[in-house]
């Protein structure tokens, strides 16, 4: 638990700190391509508002899942003198073979749960991303950007999307 808490709390710095200092160094182009990458942190805060809570108690039930089924098979495996003797190693190999199925069944929610909120925060950061780079092309056009600053910001929105996809 304690390693699940300092890494979300890591990679939320690690995205913060790089959504900013991709918004700043943006904005010290053009403060039109800052505000194109902006629009989507919205979008981006929305999805993790509604779909965090659900991560987190999926990740909750998966522990308390895999916590009891450990206490099982402990209590078992200190009782295996009396299994043996009483032949029931059948019977609590069923047991477990019943139990097991919750804990796969509430992992698999919780990688759903993940999944698609890691796959919707990499979309809304590609929209971002495209939209700076339609909106550095048209400044480009204009006249109002240098062909190294479009560069620059393509640079600069490629290392912003890598980082959400490697997220995912």
């Amino acid at each position: 638990v304690q390693r699940a808490v300092t890494e979300g709390f890591v990679r939320l710095a690690q995205d913060m700190l790089l959504t900013t200092a991709v918004l700043l160094a943006l904005a010290f182009i053009d403060w039109r391509l800052a505000a194109s990458a902006a629009l989507t942190l919205p979008a981006y805060g929305l999805l993790f508002w509604r779909l965090n809570p659900r991560l987190r108690e999926a990740s909750r039930a998966t522990r308390n899942r895999r916590t009891r089924l450990a206490a099982y098979i402990h209590e078992r495996i200190s009782g295996l003198v009396v299994i043996k003797a009483s032949t029931r190693q059948a019977t609590e190999a069923g047991r477990v073979d019943r139990l097991s199925p919750d804990v796969a069944s509430e992992g698999s929610r919780v990688a759903r749960v993940r999944g698609t909120l890691d796959g919707l925060a990499a979309t809304s950061v590609g929209i971002g991303a495209a939209l700076v780079v339609v909106v550095a092309v048209q400044e480009a056009w204009a006249g109002r950007l240098s062909g190294g600053d479009l560069a620059a910001a393509y640079a600069l929105v490629g290392t912003w999307s890598e980082a959400a996809a490697s997220q995912s």
